[in-house]
């Protein structure tokens, strides 16, 4: 074993005890804890705070002052904080989901409508709020959801958010593998939600669109799919409201369709980008800036 695998191995059993002990927390005490962790996370994590102050003041119009930056930059990890202990307590959570969670007026309808179309939903969605709560609310509604995921650097962790994915009613289709296409096929042929997250900058193939003023790669399959498949598109949020409470936003998207394959694909990859910086701009503070959205430039490009 190498000092990778050792390195990983106590990463991966630290985090389960973590996981074990924060179970013990009472539901009502959570978001007190999440305010500690996530202030003492801004604090340490150094490299991350200047990163998301960085972006933030970038991206963000001039209308958001220094100090309302520097307060949302902090909120940022304090968001983070709130969603990873809810989904640790997701069990408590759940037993009054419906009063927590609702959909924003109209929202259910656009979802049903989508889904009577009979060949499948492509969710389109961003790493905004409590993500994942979203797909569990989805799930405990009883919609067929299915999610698009990149594997993990250790595999136990990979396993450990499809299990937990699983049990809350959620398949995982795991991106790069042999047969995801397959599976993806599968899901929309059976007329089910594929969810796919498409606000960071990965591996996968994909175009320069513009993400909050600035060029960004941007993931193209979704448009691909949507041109291909003849599946209806919708975008979708959760987002934290003042009392804790979420609302779930559904609004469904046209498909821009010509006989210009290619500028097909920049369209409606920019129409995706363009409801997601919209959302964003709401409430900057429940979207990751931690993570490095612009780390691609276009060939050419010094900005």
């Amino acid at each position: 074993m190498n000092l990778k695998s050792i390195k990983n191995t106590i990463i991966f059993y630290l985090a389960n005890i973590s996981l074990h002990f924060l179970q013990l927390v009472p539901l009502k005490c959570i978001y007190s804890l999440a305010w500690i962790m996530g202030t003492v996370a801004y604090w340490l994590a150094a490299k991350e705070r200047k990163l998301v102050l960085q972006q933030m003041q970038e991206r963000l119009p001039s209308s958001f002052s220094q100090s309302h930056i520097q307060f949302m930059t902090r909120q940022c990890f304090i968001n983070l904080a709130i969603g990873a202990l809810e989904l640790v307590k997701i069990e408590a959570i759940k037993e009054n989901l419906d009063q927590k969670i609702k959909f924003k007026a109209g929202s259910r309808q656009i979802l049903e409508h989508a889904l009577a179309h009979q060949k499948g939903v492509l969710l389109i969605s961003a790493h905004y709020s409590n993500w994942e709560l979203l797909g569990i609310f989805l799930a405990a509604c009883g919609y067929p959801l299915n999610a698009v995921m990149g594997p993990s650097y250790d595999p136990r962790f990979t396993k450990m958010v499809t299990d937990f994915r699983n049990n809350q009613g959620i398949k995982t289709i795991l991106r790069g593998q042999k047969e995801t296409r397959e599976n993806v096929k599968r899901v929309l042929a059976r007329g089910e939600i594929l969810a796919l997250l498409i606000d960071q900058d990965t591996r996968v193939k994909g175009i320069y669109v513009d993400f909050l003023g600035k060029l960004a790669h941007t993931p193209v399959s979704p448009a691909q799919l949507a041109l291909k498949s003849g599946a209806k598109v919708v975008i979708g949020f959760i987002e934290r409201l003042s009392g804790g409470d979420y609302q779930v936003q559904i609004k469904q998207l046209d498909t821009i369709k010509t006989t210009n394959l290619e500028n097909d694909l920049q369209e409606n990859t920019h129409l995706y980008n363009q409801e997601i910086s919209q959302k964003i701009m709401e409430q900057p503070q429940q979207w990751v800036w931690m993570h490095r959205r612009w780390k691609k430039r276009p060939q050419g490009s010094d900005i």
